[in-house]
């Protein structure tokens, strides 16, 4: 059990991973999993994932059977992590099961099976439908006068300089008007400077 969980230790942080054969990963344009099925296997690349935190528990002992909640960048692979954990201990490891309880900002508790949507009325379904802005809560939002909302409605660049903004390159953000969300944005660099570039329109 001490060994296990000091071995857990070590992989926290920024740590490299190379992908399964079994995972949806493409190269020179064919996935992974379908080359594993015809039995083939190629080499693979590490790639730099992160783990923010890994809380092991015992499941039985005396078995070797352990639990691992962790929270991890996107790219890892839950199983390799397994993997690695037991080669580290010189002893190997296996996943048994997979559960995701949280992705985002969307945890386990948003989670509604469909024996229990089955058993709601119209109106307490419609009370779980959330808005689209839910997906990018994370993000910084700009408001645009009606002038630039109307620009940028029509799909041109919004400069930074004009609306007082001051985003990196590559930032993306939630774009408002007086009447809410209807945009996501990326900052990009042109000619006359940083501008928001609309990406992504959700109304019609």
């Amino acid at each position: 059990k001490a060994q296990f969980f000091d071995a857990c230790t070590h992989f926290v942080g920024d740590i490299m991973q190379i992908p399964p054969m079994y995972s949806a990963l493409k190269v020179n344009g064919q996935k992974l999993v379908d080359l594993a099925r015809k039995g083939i296997e190629i080499e693979r690349q590490a790639r730099q994932i992160h783990i923010s935190s890994i809380v092991p528990s015992v499941v039985d002992e005396e078995k070797g059977a352990y639990k691992l909640s962790v929270e991890c960048s996107k790219g890892t692979y839950i199983r390799t992590l397994c993997a690695d954990i037991g080669a580290y201990l010189g002893c190997g490891a296996s996943m048994s099961a997979l559960r995701r309880t949280k992705s985002g900002n969307f945890t386990i508790n948003y989670a509604h099976t469909i024996e229990e949507i089955d058993k709601m009325s119209y109106e307490q379904r419609v009370a779980l439908l959330m808005p689209t802005e839910s997906l990018f809560e994370e993000l910084d939002s700009v408001t645009l006068s009606d002038f630039y909302a109307r620009l940028c409605r029509s799909g041109c660049e919004i400069y930074q300089k004009k609306i007082g903004a001051s985003f990196e390159v590559g930032t993306k953000v939630r774009i408002c008007d007086k009447n809410g969300f209807f945009a996501l944005g990326e900052v990009r660099e042109f000619e006359e400077g940083l501008a928001i570039k609309p990406i992504k329109q959700f109304e019609i």
